[in-house]
């Protein structure tokens, strides 16, 4: 009964303020980018500012660059900046989902830039598709097939049978996605917490194995959107030595 009983007004602290969503960055080696970005985010469509911002660093010697830059938003953003000292690559995805605010986590990477109706546009694609829906604007089908088991590789590294969608296309449902851009409710980032990596190496492709999750497991549909309108990629964006 204690435990049902909600938190009384004199507190409650910070934390307990929700938001419609939380924008996910992930900093590595392009903090040249973050201003622009968070810029971008404080001038978002919209007002009053409905969403929190979550920057997590995943290279700590740019911890000085990082809060620097990070102070004069402060004010205009709700932001809260977490120091790494080790890079977890983007499965941090799976830790912020304990730590948001909110019941849909908006991911944005180091390299895009996003327009000024970002987060209204995917708020909006997630009330025509959710809530039991994950939105991104690139992606992969697989096309019908028989299994190479001999030369499996030749999949990724040919695609053979695997057709790549890009912001540029019309919403259509898709097999696995790119999570550069893309939203992903909370609940199903929860339930997908619970699946074990099958090898420490997944964490560089956590983007793939969330998609396998969701689909296989989760049985839930991965939507990409058209968004040819809601950011642009920065030139470094293909460069790998700063993924």
């Amino acid at each position: 009964v204690y435990m049902s009983l909600p938190m009384p007004p004199s507190q409650a602290g910070p934390l307990s303020r929700r938001f419609d969503a939380t924008i996910v960055i992930c900093s590595y080696k392009r903090v040249y980018n973050i201003k622009k970005i968070l810029r971008r985010f404080a001038d978002q469509q919209g007002k009053p500012k409905c969403f929190e911002v979550i920057l997590w660093n995943n290279n700590y010697e740019e911890k000085s660059n990082l809060d620097e830059i990070c102070a004069s938003f402060m004010t205009q953003l709700h932001l809260k900046v977490l120091h790494s000292t080790e890079n977890y690559y983007c499965i941090i995805r799976l830790a912020v989902a304990s730590l948001m605010r909110s019941d849909l986590m908006l991911i944005c990477d180091d390299d895009v830039i996003p327009e000024p109706n970002f987060v209204k546009k995917f708020l909006s694609k997630y009330d025509e598709y959710g809530p039991d829906a994950v939105l991104c604007c690139r992606g992969h089908v697989f096309e019908d097939h028989d299994l190479n088991e001999e030369e499996p590789q030749l999949c990724w590294e040919e695609y053979d049978h695997l057709k790549f969608y890009n912001q540029e296309t019309d919403d259509m449902k898709i097999h696995f996605l790119h999570a550069d851009t893309c939203l992903l409710p909370r609940h199903l980032l929860l339930r997908a917490a619970t699946f074990e990596l099958p090898s420490p190496e997944f964490v560089l492709i956590d983007d793939y194995w969330l998609s396998f999750v969701f689909s296989h497991y989760l049985r839930v549909p991965i939507w990409k959107i058209k968004g040819d309108d809601l950011f642009k990629s920065t030139e470094c964006s293909e460069d790998k030595r700063k993924a």
